[in-house]
């Protein structure tokens, strides 16, 4: 990176932009179909030129970057393998089984989408559950664990906004976990309206 000292500014602007783009996909897809949500809005479209177009564009963005993701797990395990097993492997060698283990990684995971019932329902309850600890309730632990292991005095306001920030987490944890758990059983004991879980929560 040619600015270090613009690196923040990097971070917020992008994840600003990407959190806008989710929220009004979202709210407007809700606001349009309601109820009749499915898993991914694009399954929502009408089957007309321009959408099927659109699905097409989907599938040509999530093809193309969907390898990415595994870059930095794969140059983790990578780093080891050459530091630590395969000191003596060649360059070529090294490429060829990285190209190999990201191709595998791909086609498993890919095999799971296809293979797993009622794919969304599990996605919702990974992110529910993992993805709430990770994003929101450990970040703000670990900021307050490094203040008290670097910082003589740590900022009231800081206590006060992650501990708030905490609570959300957890009260997402628990909504999101059990709204998912409910259309789970839903889903696998044949009840054909299993995406109308949330209003059934509410209604009893």
């Amino acid at each position: 990176m040619e600015k270090p000292e613009n690196f923040n500014k990097v971070i917020w602007s992008s994840q600003t932009f990407v959190t806008l783009c989710y929220l009004l996909t979202a709210i407007g897809g809700y606001l349009h179909y309601g109820d009749d949500s499915m898993d991914s809005i694009i399954f929502n479209l009408p089957k007309t030129p321009l959408y099927l177009a659109v699905r097409g564009l989907y599938a040509i963005c999530v093809s193309t970057s969907y390898p990415t993701q595994f870059y930095v797990p794969t140059n983790l395990f990578f780093k080891y393998l050459r530091s630590d097993v395969l000191t003596d492997a060649s360059e070529i060698k090294l490429l060829s089984l990285e190209m190999a283990y990201r191709t595998v990684l791909v086609l498993v995971t890919g095999a799971l989408a296809i293979a797993v019932p009622k794919l969304g329902l599990f996605i919702s309850l990974i992110g529910a559950t993992s993805g709430s600890f990770a994003s929101i309730i450990l970040p703000a632990v670990i900021e307050i664990g490094t203040y008290y292991s670097y910082c003589s005095k740590v900022p009231k306001w800081l206590i006060i906004k992650d501990v708030i920030i905490i609570i959300v987490g957890i009260l997402c944890f628990i909504t999101g976990t059990y709204t998912t758990i409910y259309s789970l059983v839903l889903a696998f004991s044949g009840h054909s309206t299993y995406h109308h879980s949330f209003n059934n929560i509410t209604r009893n």
